[in-house]
C-alpha cells in the first residue's frame, strides 16, 4: 500500500516543481499507514488516501493515469503477484511503474550484516531486511514470470538501483479506443 504517503508526497513535490498539475491516490489496507498517511498529508488536497485493499477494491478500467507501486511483491503469492500485475496493467490509462527488491547476494549479505547494525534496534530491521531479500526476485525470475504469463512488462535493474528490479509497462490499447 502506500504506507506512511512518502511516494505519493515526493511525486507532489516533483510536479509542483515541474508545474504539473497533478491528483494522486494512495491506498492502503492497513488503518495504521493510513491514519499515518492522511496525517502527514493533511493539507495537500491533491492527495486523496484510501483504506482499500488493492486486490478487492472496484475500480474500473482505466481508472488511472498511472499505477505506480513499490516494494510490495516480494511480499506476495506467485498467485497474488500474478493477479497484482494483471490489475495493476488494467487499472492504468498511461502505464505502470512497479519497483521492488532484487535477490541478489550482495544485497542479501547487507541485510544481513550490515542493516541491523546501521539501522534502530528494532524486529523490523533486525529480520524483516533479510527475510524480504529472500522472498525477493532475482532479474531472470521476474522475466521468467513475466514471459510465461504473457504479462507486457518489461523488466530491467537501473543502474543507479542495482539492488532494486524496475517493472514498466504502457497501455497503448486504451490510447486507440
Amino acid at each position: 500500500g502506500c504506507g506512511g504517503g512518502d511516494i505519493c508526497e515526493a511525486l507532489l513535490e516533483w510536479a509542483k516543481r515541474k508545474r504539473y498539475g497533478l491528483t494522486l491516490i494512495g491506498i492502503d489496507s492497513h488503518p495504521h499507514a493510513v491514519r499515518l498517511a492522511k496525517e502527514r498529508l493533511a493539507g495537500k488536497p491533491e492527495i486523496n488516501i484510501i483504506s482499500s485493499d488493492f486486490f478487492e477494491s472496484k475500480f474500473s478500467e482505466g481508472s488511472f493515469d498511472v499505477v505506480i507501486s513499490s516494494m510490495i511483491i516480494h511480499h506476495l503469492t506467485k498467485d497474488k503477484l500474478a493477479f497484482f500485475l494483471w490489475k495493476a496493467y488494467r487499472l492504468a490509462k498511461v502505464g505502470v511503474i512497479l519497483t521492488d527488491l532484487r535477490r541478489i547476494y550482495p544485497a542479501y549479505w547487507a541485510a544481513k550484516n550490515v542493516v541491523p547494525k546501521l539501522a534502530p534496534k528494532s524486529a523490523i530491521f533486525a529480520n524483516d531486511a533479510q527475510l524480504s531479500f529472500r522472498r525477493s526476485y532475482t532479474l531472470r525470475e521476474m522475466r521468467e514470470i513475466l514471459v510465461k504469463g504473457g504479462y507486457p512488462y518489461t523488466a530491467r535493474c537501473p543502474w543507479w538501483a542495482p539492488f532494486r528490479i524496475l517493472l514498466e509497462s504502457d497501455r497503448p490499447v486504451l490510447d486507440k479506443k
